[in-house]
């Protein structure tokens, strides 16, 4: 399944690589030669790391590492993660992110809130990411239900509505 959410393939269509493994494989190896990852992907995923969660951050997928707690972008076609800041707690080794279950039902749900985007970002992530939301912004967390984003974007909803009903005071 695709998705129309952004998400680290998008980076890998835009610079020409074959897939989100390959993607972060090459940028992995250019912070190493750089001196800003201690070590590049070695391109295997270890399943004794701990699992990373999967979540929606202005409308891109991203998990934030279970190492280190900083938040790379992820495929939800394909459970690796690989942290570029702290690169596996140092061992250069992937680990495995969780998508929910109901990854479709969540998607369709936070696709239906409105964003102004500006159609000049080089990839759908970078779009996602500058896109100014109408009322809600395009956020999922891990133990949220469908049912609580349509409270919560229904509650915003309402929010703007009263405080569009109010007469506003120019006197001064």
């Amino acid at each position: 399944m695709t998705t129309s959410l952004g998400s680290i393939k998008d980076f890998a269509l835009r610079d020409g690589k074959s897939d989100s493994r390959d993607w972060v494989f090459q940028f992995s190896v250019a912070k190493f030669k750089k001196g800003q990852l201690v070590k590049a992907w070695n391109g295997t995923v270890n399943p004794g790391h701990p699992v990373a969660l999967a979540r929606i951050d202005s409308g891109r997928w991203i998990a934030e590492c279970p190492f280190c707690g900083l938040s790379v972008m992820v495929d939800p076609d394909d459970d690796f993660f690989f942290c570029l800041y702290c690169a596996g707690n140092g061992t250069g080794e992937a680990g495995k992110v969780r998508f929910p279950e109901n990854r479709d039902e969540i998607e369709a749900e936070i696709l239906s809130r409105p964003v102004i985007a500006q159609g000049k970002h080089p990839s759908l992530a970078d779009e996602q990411l500058h896109a100014v939301p109408v009322v809600a912004a395009r956020n999922w967390k891990p133990g949220q239900t469908v049912e609580d984003l349509q409270n919560e974007y229904s509650f915003a909803i309402d929010e703007v509505q009263k405080a569009n009903a109010k007469p506003m005071d120019l006197s001064g």
